[in-house]
């Protein structure tokens, strides 16, 4: 009769494990909707957009520090082997700014960096996960936390389409 009991036990702290981790889950999810801040603007000026990456590039100098490569149908941050070594503290934000000259679209966002390195560990954990980055520019794009050590400029690409795409530590 205990065999039962134990069973029924066992049952009920896995549901209330699973209900646990779905709780901390949607927390993670509401705090980092909370923390990012973004804007997509259509019908931009290429002299316009120029003009806003110019601008990203001053505020945020150097060389980028990572390449973006084409992995599995993926872009994939790389360090680049002649990058400066990062110096400073991790950055809080990860920000972004892509120019697509064939919609006349800007998108510019800002996430915090913790929700960017949580979701490169969710990748290789539990597989095919859409990172914060990915969902708001439409591009599937990883970067490593690694390359969240100092802030600065991350990537400068331009896609073979066209694309124009910085990213940056802050």
């Amino acid at each position: 009769m205990a065999e039962p009991v134990l069973r029924r036990d066992v049952l009920h702290a896995l549901l209330a494990c699973v209900a646990l981790a779905a709780v901390l889950g949607l927390a993670l999810v509401v705090a980092a909707a909370l923390g990012s801040t973004g804007s997509v603007r259509d019908g931009v000026e290429a002299a316009q957009a120029r003009g806003a990456i110019v601008e990203a590039l001053a505020a945020h100098a150097g060389p980028p520090r990572a390449e973006l490569r084409e992995v599995n149908a993926r872009w994939r941050a790389v360090p680049r082997a002649d990058a400066a070594v990062a110096q400073g503290a991790p950055p809080e934000r990860v920000g972004a700014l892509l120019w697509d000259p064939s919609s006349a679209r800007l998108i510019s966002l800002t996430v915090p960096a913790w929700a960017v390195a949580a979701t490169g560990w969710k990748m290789h954990a539990l597989g095919d996960t859409v990172a914060p980055l990915e969902r708001r520019l439409g591009v599937a794009l990883e970067v490593p936390g690694a390359l969240l050590d100092a802030p600065g400029l991350l990537i400068d690409h331009v896609f073979p389409d066209g694309r124009h795409l910085l990213v940056w530590g802050e």
